[in-house]
This record gives structure tokens, C-alpha cells and sequence, in this order.
């Protein structure tokens, strides 16, 4: 398990990814916050930006406020940057 406040590894990710198992993300209300989460943690797995987005939603979740989704175009773009830098 991932202790509230600790940051996942790129270890346990991978980890995560490549047992194909459940986690729970949750926030106060289970739906802004963790659905941001969720879905910047599916865009560093590598999914795609719209399979993210469309799975997180089916869920019942995503992004609130403008901040939020500015926060997941960001970190899109950091995970592309550094995938680019890879090649």
C-alpha cells in the first residue's frame, strides 16, 4: 500500500502495471482530486490522454476546477518531453 502523503516510485508503478492490479485513489469526496490523480497516474503508465480521461470518467470521477485539468495538461507534457528525451 501507498501511505497517504507518500509518493509512489517509478518502481511501484511499474510494479502496478505489469501485475495489472486494483488501486484505490481517493480524496475527501472521491471525485476532483483523486480523478486528477488518477488520471496523471494513467498518463505516466502510458495511456493514452483520451483513454485516461475516458476511463476515470466511467468511474465517476475527474477533474473539477480549471486548475486540476491545467494540472494534468501539464504533467502530460512533461511525460511527453521525457519520453521524447528517451528516444
Amino acid at each position: 500500500p501507498i501511505h497517504s502523503h507518500a509518493p509512489m516510485n517509478a518502481t511501484e508503478k511499474t510494479d502496478l502495471n505489469a501485475k495489472n492490479e486494483h488501486i484505490l485513489i481517493h480524496c475527501m469526496a472521491g471525485v476532483g482530486r483523486s480523478g486528477t490523480y488518477a488520471i496523471i497516474l494513467l498518463l505516466a503508465l502510458g495511456y493514452p490522454s483520451e483513454e485516461a480521461y475516458k476511463r476515470v470518467k466511467k468511474i465517476g470521477s475527474g477533474p473539477e476546477t480549471k486548475k486540476q485539468k491545467d494540472l494534468i495538461d501539464w504533467c502530460e507534457g512533461e511525460l511527453q518531453s521525457r519520453q521524447k528525451m528517451r528516444i
